[in-house]
């Protein structure tokens, strides 16, 4: 993991004003001492901005004390990949480290202090994504500030679950593709927040989603699929033209049809595919071109899945309709 986010370095400096100027322009207005005597900073600072969510890692290679100003506009998901920090909070410290992550949401007032060997992931939440995230998701308004209990257990079941998103996101955001498309960085993001709202206690209701979506509204969300189905969507968007939210959009989904509403997209994705590979034979159309007009960003997994759906690669399509094509005028 020392090498995530390598290449979307920011800052690497021994400077404390300079480190503190920087490291406030990505986070938020704050107070940054040495901890101990004889100590000199070796700050290294990587970010990757997205839409609603920022991914970075940070290490400042001493003993420091953090004070910021209570954050107005995002939460701060904070994962010690080494070394340990302390955060205290009005109800007490909470200790984190590679068993257990924090996060602080905002109005919160709060210190930290890192130890010198400490090395961390962090996601940056924008509060107006993520509060738009649950209107939508729960299909009702939040009650004040949405405030989740700020320490997070990777000993316990859900917290595995939300440790093994997170180490696939903060690779993808690294190395992968995913987040140079707009239509897959929603879906990246909406994730992650869906996993932060389902998984981690917080102090808003939940709303009973016993009720079955009505078949009607099943009925809309697939015809907007398939009106839709080359275009970048995301499950919030067919949700909204459904009139759902996207809990019940999902759980419809799930009582009628046995999948995910996502999955149905990508099942019509790849038959369209198929018939546009098949239509494509003796021509200068390439699979690459034909998956990426049909949405498919990451050319790995769309082979996998076509594989997996039609018992072919989509190059061996694209070769047998060119083989019928040749042998058609062939006796013709």
């Amino acid at each position: 993991m020392s090498t995530l986010l390598q290449h979307y370095a920011q800052l690497q400096s021994q400077d404390l004003r300079y480190v503190r100027e920087h490291v406030s322009e990505v986070l938020c207005p704050h107070r940054l001492s040495l901890a101990g005597g004889g100590q000199s900073l070796e700050t290294a600072l990587f970010y990757r901005q997205g839409d609603s969510l920022g991914f970075g890692r940070l290490s400042y290679g001493a003993q420091v004390t953090i004070e910021p100003e209570p954050f107005q506009n995002f939460y701060l998901l904070q994962v010690p990949i080494r070394g340990k920090e302390e955060i205290h909070l009005h109800q007490g410290m909470y200790a984190s480290n590679a068993q257990a992550a924090s996060l602080l949401s905002p109005n919160q007032v709060f210190s930290m202090s890192h130890s010198e060997e400490a090395d961390k992931l962090f996601v940056r939440i924008a509060r107006q994504g993520l509060e738009a995230h649950y209107r939508q998701y729960f299909g009702q308004t939040h009650r004040g500030v949405l405030e989740f209990f700020p320490i997070i257990r990777f000993d316990e079941p859900k917290g595995q679950t939300l440790w093994r998103l997170l180490c696939w996101q903060f690779n993808e955001a690294s190395e992968g593709l995913m987040l140079d498309s707009p239509s897959m960085r929603a879906c990246v993001e909406e994730t992650l927040m869906t996993a932060l709202l389902e998984l981690l206690a917080h102090n808003q209701p939940l709303r009973d989603e016993r009720r079955q979506a009505a078949p009607a509204a099943i009925r809309r969300a697939i015809e907007y699929m398939e009106a839709h189905v080359t275009e970048p969507l995301v499950a919030s968007d067919i949700a909204k033209y459904a009139g759902l939210s996207t809990r019940s959009l999902y759980a419809g989904f799930r009582a009628g049809l046995g999948q995910t509403p996502m999955v149905y997209l990508k099942s019509l994705r790849l038959k369209g595919v198929r018939q546009a590979l098949l239509e494509a034979a003796g021509g200068s159309a390439s699979v690459t071109d034909l998956a990426m007009a049909w949405g498919f960003g990451h050319l790995g997994q769309f082979a996998a899945d076509y594989r997996a759906q039609f018992g072919e690669l989509p190059s061996q399509t694209l070769q047998g309709g060119a083989r019928r094509l040749r042998s058609g005028a062939t006796h013709n």
